[in-house]
């Protein structure tokens, strides 16, 4: 669809190509740009034609830091979206499980975090520390509150109230993972 739309292949691009696209269709180009952002602001822009319902799959696994990679194709995901209306009303995908690979996906987020993007996902090492000690293959179907959203014809924000958290990290888990920031 990308491809279709603006001439990008979301798998082999750069972020100053998607940039370039951006402004070319006066799509809001904000700070801070990273590929992951800037590739969903695009899709977000191009789902909002499709009136579905559709199936998006081979998503680029950079997109979608807890999911498994496909094995045949590294750079892609186990996962795909439901689509309706022009919105994601559901999302489903194998989450990973192999904690070394997880932490690797966590620290780039954290990267992306500390550059100023609070949509990246934050650190969890509890849940690290989980997946060290055997976590079975795993796999969802969210669908209940965007499919209620989209039924309702409210957003996100006004569906769902989410209260403000602070995570704490025990100083045990520090000493364990010297080498994350916290």
């Amino acid at each position: 669809t990308l491809k279709k739309l603006y001439g990008i292949d979301p798998l082999n691009t750069s972020q100053d190509a998607v940039t370039k696209v951006l402004r070319e269709h006066r799509l809001e180009v904000g700070k801070p740009s990273n590929l992951p952002r800037s590739i969903d602001k695009l899709w977000k822009s191009a789902r909002a034609g499709i009136d579905g319902p559709v199936f998006l799959v081979d998503i680029p696994a950079y997109l979608q830091p807890l999911a498994k990679t496909q094995p045949g194709e590294p750079r892609l995901s186990e996962q795909f979206n439901v689509i309706l209306g022009g919105t994601e009303a559901c999302k489903a995908y194998s989450e990973q499980n192999h904690p070394i690979v997880q932490l690797q996906s966590f620290l780039s987020q954290q990267k992306m975090r500390e550059a100023g993007d609070q949509e990246a996902q934050m650190l969890d090492i509890d849940f690290i520390e989980m997946l060290e000690y055997g976590m079975p293959p795993a796999c969802g179907f969210g669908y209940s509150e965007r499919l209620f959203w989209l039924l309702e014809g409210v957003t996100a924000r006004e569906g769902v109230p989410f209260p403000q958290l602070r995570h704490e990290t025990d100083s045990l888990t520090r000493l364990i993972y010297t080498d994350v920031k916290f």
